[in-house]
């Protein structure tokens, strides 16, 4: 029973936190601010119910332990000797018949717990995602960055990898906004499909994507950015009647512990600028 209202508490506290973390991130993303409050509504949301469910728990505890209580007290109050065998049988199946009912209660709990405790996971997750892509989003991206800032060790070469779709407004501007979703979810793939698990993938805004690169040195690194960049730009995009030929432009910045994520980004975006004042469509590493 200790063991039930602690998850509660723990899987409640978990949902705060998670909600407070998405709100000040949506202060610092305005251009997700509307998926990121449906999440953080529906976390929260979650949070109620689940503070429902322990309420109904403790409730249920309490008056199980007064049903004890009035257990005990009729067999105290047996006073007649040839009475007693009858009485305690009766009340030993009253406290069995109660024991059962509270243990149904309890996996009842414990079945809608688990269920609360998937929705949370899903919308955490969800809130990590980017919609249109099905990347990691810029709160995902900085999470990560930040963890392997923390844990990289001098032996470690990782690095960052900015790209962004050369003359993505053309699209738009010729063809509609539909095929310019259409551009960036294709695009968000073949992220995925040259990278697969080797990287970690996120789109960071508008139609800038990044990619953290983990390497053996600095050549192997850039190697590796060289291969996504040109990987990407290879591809044709097939959406409905059109064939769209897409490019990127991209800039790397080498990781270096306890530096600043906004130092990272600012030499990553200055690389994105580098290759696109020489023509767009290579990178500068």
């Amino acid at each position: 029973m200790i063991e039930l209202l602690c998850t509660l508490a723990g899987i409640i506290a978990g949902v705060a936190v998670v909600a407070s973390l998405m709100s000040q991130a949506g202060e610092r993303q305005h251009f997700q601010a509307e998926n990121e409050d449906e999440h953080s509504d529906k976390i929260l949301g979650i949070a109620d119910q689940l503070q429902v469910i322990s309420h109904r728990v403790a409730a249920d505890v309490s008056a199980h332990s007064e049903k004890v209580v009035h257990f005990s007290d009729r067999l105290n109050d047996s006073t007649e000797e040839s009475d007693r065998p009858t009485h305690i049988l009766s009340t030993i199946n009253d406290i069995v018949s109660a024991n059962r009912e509270m243990q149904e209660q309890l996996a009842d709990a414990q079945e809608r717990i688990a269920r609360q405790s998937r929705m949370i996971e899903q919308a955490s997750k969800q809130a990590r995602t980017d919609v249109l892509t099905g990347l990691a989003n810029r709160r995902a991206l900085d999470e990560y960055l930040s963890n392997c800032l923390s844990s990289q060790n001098e032996n470690e070469v990782a690095g960052l990898l900015l790209m962004d779709i050369d003359h993505f407004k053309s699209f738009n501007d010729s063809f509609g906004h539909t095929t310019g979703d259409a551009v960036l979810a294709s695009f968000a793939r073949s992220i995925s499909n040259c990278c697969g698990d080797q990287c970690y993938a996120a789109r960071f805004g508008g139609e800038e994507f990044a990619v953290v690169l983990q390497a053996r040195d600095a050549q192997d690194l850039a190697r590796q950015a060289a291969t996504v960049r040109f990987y990407v730009s290879e591809q044709v995009i097939n959406y409905e009647d059109l064939q769209l030929k897409i490019t990127a432009s991209g800039g790397l910045a080498r990781m270096v512990a306890d530096e600043p994520i906004s130092a990272i980004y600012e030499r990553a975006d200055e690389g994105l600028y580098q290759s696109k004042k020489a023509g767009r469509n290579r990178g500068f590493w």
